[in-house]
């Protein structure tokens, strides 16, 4: 049993030096995202002007937070990636005056397939070490998905543009939220092991 909790131990320890540190990044992400998620959905009938500055905020502020982790967190590469591709993506959305609602849905599916790879990449190398990562998996194949949807069905009308990107991007915030909470409760976990080994 002593090499079981020892095990254990040392999986949850590299999980929390890698992530845990930065749970309040992930769940501020996963706010932010729960949040513009609402607001699309409440709104849907609202100009494309009025959603472009929704979109483009968003995805410069979740930007800034991923610049944030991925210069103090594990996985450096794939996170730096998946920062810059927010930060390029709502600064397009932003800046283009005259951008259309299909080349809104194109400029996020571009995103969110980044996103979803990214994400995906992180699950697997997570998993390669004996440490799970399920939620990466989940929320980046949810992202890749949308990404691809996204780019595929761009001649949505206005209010079914709301309601997709709107969905989606609530479902992966409350998965973000949810890991954050995972992530949070990492530490204390693993002194607890170390307690029973006394």
């Amino acid at each position: 049993m002593a090499r079981v909790r020892d095990a254990v131990a040392a999986v949850r320890q590299r999980l929390n030096d890698r992530f845990g540190r930065f749970w309040w990044v992930l769940l501020t992400r996963g706010v932010l995202a729960v949040l513009f998620g609402i607001a699309v959905l409440f709104w849907p009938q609202k100009a494309l002007g009025v959603l472009v500055l929704l979109v483009g905020g968003f995805l410069v502020l979740d930007g800034l937070l991923g610049l944030v982790q991925a210069f103090g967190a594990g996985d450096f590469v794939a996170a730096l990636v998946q920062a810059l591709a927010s930060i390029a993506a709502g600064t397009t959305a932003l800046v283009w005056s005259e951008i259309t609602g299909a080349l809104l849905l194109a400029v996020l599916g571009v995103w969110a397939f980044v996103q979803g790879l990214g994400l995906i990449h992180t699950g697997w190398r997570i998993r390669s070490d004996g440490e799970g990562g399920g939620l990466f998996l989940t929320v980046g194949g949810a992202l890749a998905l949308f990404g691809v949807v996204a780019l595929v069905w761009h001649q949505a009308g206005a209010v079914a543009l709301a309601w997709l990107i709107g969905t989606a991007v609530l479902v992966v915030g409350v998965l973000l939220v949810l890991g954050a909470r995972r992530l949070k409760g990492v530490e204390p976990d693993v002194g607890s092991v170390g307690h029973h080994e006394d």
